[in-house]
């Protein structure tokens, strides 16, 4: 039975005993009487217990109700060069990394020549942000002259989990954490023109940059370029031809998206002409102003095994979360056990237990002398109930099972924030042992 437990978690091996046992007979003659014997009897008697277990072990799942983990999400990184358009499980999480641009201006003047990826843990990011500005070169048509080069996160990626979380919510889907440690470490790079005709007199804007030389120093080893994020989502549009039954009541027009034939799961973007979005075992229902449209957007969730082209090397982050027996019995009632141990089984099930473990959890009311990480979830702040002043602290403490893996800080972060989302009256804080 996949993903599923046993009942038994230690079964006992009689036969491994009873030739243990035997052993303790010294006389041979002894040994193999008593060993014919216990094989003509007492393994009949063990093989039809093993049976009546089996079946009932079968009666007590079958009232369970597994199901299948729906809407996860799983993010890889690649090198732009590798991805290729025809896999049809992983696409860019930014459809603008597939672009080779020349540059743009933000908005506060600086230029940007692109994005880095940091292979580094936490406090090397924040020792690499701080080192700033980097030199190098650019050459243009026009020259090639040294300037000074900044670095900061990419806010492009977190727009996006952010909108994404507003769609889940439009369509009463309930909201799990994504696991961002991948686009945690993208950098945008930043030129600071010297003069309003560009860089010491270069005018960028006008000119394409041939080549841009950085050097980053002690962290050259780490920095990775030309690196894009892929994810199992990707946006789709529809009209109304998709929909198969069409009822009109009152100025409203119900749309029913049949899902039988879908690859995948779906959510719909909400739009002005969308009042209510329902989503039932087999079809999204959508009621909207209405009758006849086109160009609305969906996002389609690929739940599929992801399959890795070559150049696909980067493990896959996702947040599935690992069934059991104990937890969907205790998902069916509602249940909750505020236990060590239970806690400790929410963390396991998650998919990062083959790179941490947690192994203590202690509530306080101050962490004055540790430091906190930003929440992957930091848009639902305001949404929790209870002050965050006002609440205690649930600190929980990691050991780290691949030590020194630059992404064990991001990993503990998402089994915390997700712990989070389930128990709202504490602040939850994860540290590894080491900073102890």
């Amino acid at each position: 039975m996949e993903n599923r437990i046993p009942i038994l978690e230690y079964p006992f091996d009689f036969k491994r005993y009873i030739k243990s046992s035997l052993r303790e007979i010294e006389d041979n003659e002894e040994r193999k009487f008593a060993a014919k014997l216990l094989e003509d009897g007492l393994n009949e008697a063990i093989k039809s217990y093993e049976n009546k277990y089996r079946r009932l072990q079968q009666i007590v799942y079958s009232d369970i109700d597994y199901g299948k983990n729906k809407y996860e999400t799983a993010i890889t990184i690649i090198e732009r060069d590798y991805y290729d358009s025809s896999n049809e499980t992983l696409f860019p999480l930014d459809d603008a990394d597939l672009e080779q641009r020349n540059g743009y201006t933000d908005q506060n003047g600086m230029f940007s020549i692109g994005t880095i990826f940091l292979e580094s843990d936490y406090k090397r990011m924040k020792e690499f942000e701080s080192c700033a500005p980097f030199y190098g070169t650019i050459r243009c048509q026009k020259g090639e002259t040294i300037v000074s080069f900044y670095v900061k996160h990419s806010d492009r990626y977190c727009s996006i989990i952010e909108s994404i979380y507003s769609i889940f919510k439009d369509n009463g889907i309930r909201w799990n954490t994504i696991n961002t440690g991948y686009l945690e470490r993208f950098f945008d790079v930043f030129i600071v023109p010297l003069n309003r005709n560009g860089v010491a007199g270069i005018d960028i804007q006008d000119n394409r940059i041939d080549n841009v030389s950085i050097w980053f120093g002690e962290f050259s080893s780490q920095v990775k370029y030309n690196m894009i994020p892929l994810w199992n989502i990707q946006w789709i549009t529809f009209d109304a031809e998709s929909f198969l039954d069409v009822e009109g009541n009152d100025g409203h027009y119900v749309h029913e998206f049949l899902l039988h034939n879908k690859r995948g799961e779906y959510l719909i973007q909400k739009n002005e002409d969308i009042d209510k979005i329902q989503h039932e075992d087999d079809k999204i229902i959508i009621v909207s102003k209405k009758e006849v449209f086109e160009g609305w957007k969906a996002l389609q969730m690929n739940q599929d095994i992801c399959v890795n082209y070559a150049g696909y090397e980067a493990p896959l982050l996702s947040n599935h979360r690992k069934n059991s027996f104990f937890s969907q019995c205790l998902r069916k009632t509602n249940a909750k056990i505020m236990t060590k141990l239970d806690l400790y089984r929410r963390i396991m099930e998650l998919d990062v237990h083959h790179y941490i473990e947690a192994i203590d959890c202690e509530i306080r009311d101050n962490i004055d002398n540790i430091k906190q990480w930003e929440d992957m979830n930091w848009f639902i702040k305001d949404e929790y109930l209870f002050p965050e002043k006002s609440r205690k602290i649930l600190l929980f403490k990691f050991k780290e099972r691949v030590p020194g893996y630059y992404l064990n800080d991001s990993f503990i972060k998402f089994a915390v924030s997700q712990i989070q989302l389930e128990i709202a009256e504490y602040k939850c804080i994860g540290i590894s042992i080491k900073a102890c």
